[in-house]
């Protein structure tokens, strides 16, 4: 089972009167992750930057293109930078 559906049967069985504690218990779900909420990043702004970088400056590398985006005046992060 995943967690998205562990989660939904944990606020099942919390309507029908038990605790979360031991709703988390009885769903083997941890109550962190119960309470988890993703918060997706939107990278299209960045990808688009580094790949008008990629066209102009063929053998930069994503160090260089890093250095680029930071003299604009952008703070990234060079992990994310990596990663795109």
């Amino acid at each position: 089972m995943k967690a998205r559906q562990r989660r939904k049967a944990v606020q099942q069985m919390q309507s029908r009167g038990l605790s979360i504690r031991r709703s988390c218990a009885l769903a083997d779900i941890e109550r962190s992750n119960f309470y988890y909420v993703a918060h997706p990043r939107n990278d299209t702004e960045l990808g688009e930057t580094l790949e008008a970088i990629s066209i102009r400056y063929k053998r930069y590398g994503y160090r260089r293109a890093h250095a680029l985006i930071l003299r604009s005046g952008d703070v990234v992060n060079h992990k994310r930078v990596y990663r795109l």
